[in-house]
C-alpha cells in the first residue's frame, strides 16, 4: 500500500531538513510510522536503534575521559578523547539519520 499524498511531503521535509542539518520542527504534525511488513525489516530496525545507541554511548564515554584528562592537567589526551567523542557522535547521526528516513518512508 502506497502512502498518501501528505504522508509522503512530511515524509520529504523531514528528510530535506535532516540533508540540511536544520532541525526546526516543521508545522506538519508527524504520523505515526506503520510497523514494519517483515521480520527483516524488523530486523533492519533493531540494528539501526542499537548502533545509534552504542556510538552515543562510547561518546559519552569519551566525553567523560575528555574531562577527566583536563582535570588531571593533561589537556593533549583530553583533545584525543574530545575528537574521538565528535567521531562518535557523528556517527550516531548518521545512523539516527537514516533510521528517521526509513520510518519517514515508511509512513
Amino acid at each position: 500500500m502506497l502512502p498518501d499524498q501528505s504522508s509522503r511531503t512530511f515524509a520529504v521535509q523531514i528528510i530535506n531538513q535532516l540533508n540540511s542539518n536544520n532541525m526546526t520542527p516543521t508545522t506538519t504534525p508527524p504520523t505515526i510510522a506503520k510497523a514494519p511488513a517483515s521480520p527483516a525489516e524488523i530486523q533492519k530496525n533493531i540494528e539501526m536503534h542499537k548502533k545509534t545507541a552504542e556510538h552515543l554511548e562510547a561518546a559519552a564515554k569519551q566525553h567523560i575521559e575528555a574531562a577527566k584528562h583536563h582535570e588531571e592537567g593533561h589537556h593533549d589526551k583530553a583533545a584525543i578523547s574530545t575528537v574521538k567523542a565528535e567521531g562518535h557522535l557523528a556517527l550516531a547521526g548518521e545512523a539516527r539519520r537514516e533510521d528517521v528516513k526509513h520510518h519517514a518512508l515508511k509512513s
